[in-house]
Formats: C-alpha cells, sequence, structure tokens
C-alpha cells in the first residue's frame, strides 16, 4: 500500500517535470524555426533531438497508467529519468 502510493507520488513529479521539458523543448522549436525564417508545421529535426522527443513522448504516454499496474508504472519513472538524462546531456536545449 505505502509502495504503491509512492510510485504514484513519484510518477506524478516526474510527469509535471517532462512536461515542463516538453514546454521548453516546443518553445525552442518554435524560436529556432522563426529565426531561420522556415515556414511550415514541422520543423528540421535531428535524430538526437528526435530521440529525446520520442522518450519523454513515451514516458508522458506510460505515466497514464498511473495505479493501474506496478510494473508499468516503475517502467514509466524509469523511462522519464532516461528521457531527463538525454535532455541534460544537451545544454542548448535544456538551459536548466
Amino acid at each position: 500500500m505505502l509502495l504503491r502510493r509512492l510510485i504514484c507520488y513519484l510518477n506524478f513529479c516526474m510527469t509535471m517535470i517532462l512536461l515542463r521539458y516538453m514546454y521548453i523543448m516546443l518553445w525552442h522549436f518554435s524560436t529556432r524555426t522563426k529565426e531561420k525564417g522556415r515556414h511550415g508545421i514541422i520543423p528540421s529535426v535531428d535524430s538526437n533531438m528526435l530521440c529525446k522527443m520520442l522518450c519523454i513522448f513515451g514516458a508522458i504516454i506510460l505515466f497514464s497508467s498511473v495505479g493501474r499496474n506496478l510494473t508499468i508504472s516503475l517502467l514509466g519513472i524509469i523511462l522519464g529519468a532516461t528521457a531527463l538524462n538525454f535532455g541534460k546531456a544537451s545544454k542548448h536545449l535544456f538551459p536548466v
């Protein structure tokens, strides 16, 4: 019971952090496309940035199953930590 509450709390905290990083990433995309003067819906993305985006989106999809299954919640925490690790490796994308 206590373990399930702790994991749900960790899921909630990790989801808020990942949503903040997603906001920073989307802001970075919009300013980068404006600076280069490109017009279009999808900006140019390199493979490293695409990997980070997929990790973060996958983690948020896994976080939607909070409290349903303990194994999926733990996997979501691990995937979220991996996404944050990818984000911290790129200082220009995640300035915090």
